[in-house]
């Protein structure tokens, strides 16, 4: 509030009778609990005593504590985001809510509930306070309405909060979860939530048929929704529990008949990498190895893998080919370049080198890895980047030269013993950037 209207409010209340101002006080401090119970705290004495709230006058108090805080989020109560975080103002409505009869408890609480859930439309809030609610809510339905035509209202009312905002912050949907499940039991919670839109809560029905032992309704439940790569999971981990590997390898393996999954890496090629692996069953661990390398692509490590298996089965040719195919494909050059020196392939790692993908560090590592038997190609690259880096000028460009330098260095000592073309090539770059102090700084070890 800014200064001028501060005063004309002062300046107002000031001109009050006092039987009038002690009125106002006290009619807000009726309607508003924050405001009593300051005041009783410096009050002297015994706190001034006040009757309970109306249901309606508490649904009142609740949209205006909602109302503040849409406005808020928890940011604005600590410097870190705490889902723990307890709000003052919802403590004091929980409260209010507790001295109320029993029977007018579980309203009040569902008012408070739907009310927190327009408020996480427009704020991000902390939720322990929502979820002690929702608990609290169960707890007082099962007691008032001990048998289930009474509790289904309740129920029904939860299942229909499931599609809520309010159910993806903190642990409101698992507290929702346990609340319908004490209340409910799983025959009705499957008969009201088999057809739920949203597949996280579909999948608590197969959860549920699997707890009743309800094999024959599981499968059909778990073919009818078999969309994902966990539902197919799921399904393979039932006939796994039951001992049956024929079924579980054929569901693992119905799932590659769906293409590439969006996420990596596909926990179902882990499972069957694992069990081909352990059975030592070489054709299906080399085939799901490809598709591996189809999928996420080909790395040295994968090459390396299949070739062993791929010789023992008198595959390797078409199955190396199949590798650098999708390598190509993909523009893996940095992979190509891997395999390449892998495999003594220098020639093909050389002509890498005019590929427009073949960035600063695949060429280094292609001029590493030929250096012993074609020296002379690795100094015309490493002068190349020399050179590059020279002509940048600064600090930090002759600091990368000389590191490149160094390289040339050891190839003309150390593999073709030949100090004197070193020597004069040094002396030449010495000779045009000498004058320079930084790059004396850093070609002094030289």
């Amino acid at each position: 509030m800014t200064a001028p209207y501060s005063q004309s409010l002062h300046t107002s209340l000031s001109q009050l009778p006092h039987d009038q101002l002690l009125q106002l006080v006290w009619n807000l401090a009726m309607q508003q609990p924050l405001l009593y119970e300051s005041l009783a705290r410096h009050c002297a004495g015994r706190p001034m005593e006040r009757e309970p709230l109306s249901p309606a006058q508490l649904k009142q108090q609740i949209d205006q504590v909602f109302a503040y805080l849409a406005t808020v989020s928890a940011y604005d109560y600590e410097d870190d985001y705490d889902d723990e975080y307890e709000y003052e103002e919802i403590t004091t409505l929980l409260q209010q809510i507790a001295a109320r009869e029993r029977r007018d408890r579980p309203e009040l609480l569902w008012y408070l509930i739907e009310r927190a859930n327009t408020a996480f439309a427009e704020a991000t809030l902390a939720t322990v306070q929502i979820e002690l609610a929702i608990a609290q809510y169960v707890q007082l339905v099962s007691e008032l309405c001990p048998n289930l035509p009474e509790r289904r209202p309740h129920i029904e009312r939860l299942v229909s909060s499931l599609d809520w905002e309010l159910m993806g912050h903190g642990r409101i949907l698992a507290t929702t979860r346990r609340g319908l499940e004490t209340l409910a039991g799983y025959p009705l919670l499957i008969e009201l939530l088999r057809n739920h839109p949203a597949l996280s809560i579909r999948e608590w029905v197969a959860h549920y048929y699997k707890q009743l032992g309800r094999d024959d309704a599981y499968l059909k439940f778990r073919r009818e929704h078999l969309q994902h790569e966990s539902q197919y999971l799921c399904l393979a981990q039932f006939w796994q529990q039951r001992g049956d590997t024929r079924q579980y390898l054929a569901t693992l393996e119905s799932w590659l008949n769906l293409g590439a999954p969006t996420d990596s890496p596909s926990v179902v090629l882990q499972m069957l990498e694992a069990h081909y692996a352990q059975h030592l069953d070489q054709a299906n661990l080399v085939r799901i190895l490809l598709l591996e390398a189809q999928w996420y692509g080909v790395s040295l490590a994968l090459y390396q893998r299949i070739k062993p298996l791929a010789i023992a089965l008198n595959q390797w040719p078409e199955a190396r080919q199949q590798l650098l195919r999708l390598a190509k494909v993909g523009a893996e050059i940095e992979t190509l370049s891997r395999i390449y020196i892998y495999e003594e392939q220098e020639d093909d790692a050389i002509a890498l080198l005019d590929h427009p993908q073949c960035y600063e560090s695949t060429t280094v590592f292609i001029a590493d890895g030929i250096k012993q038997k074609h020296p002379h190609q690795a100094i015309a690259i490493y002068k190349k980047l020399v050179q590059a880096y020279l002509d940048r000028k600064n600090r930090e460009g002759y600091a990368f030269a000389a590191g490149y330098a160094q390289a040339l260095k050891h190839i003309y000592l150390h593999i073709l013993n030949t100090p004197e073309p070193w020597r004069d090539y040094l002396a030449q770059l010495q000779e045009q950037y000498g004058h320079k102090r930084s790059f004396g700084d850093e070609f002094r070890d030289l």
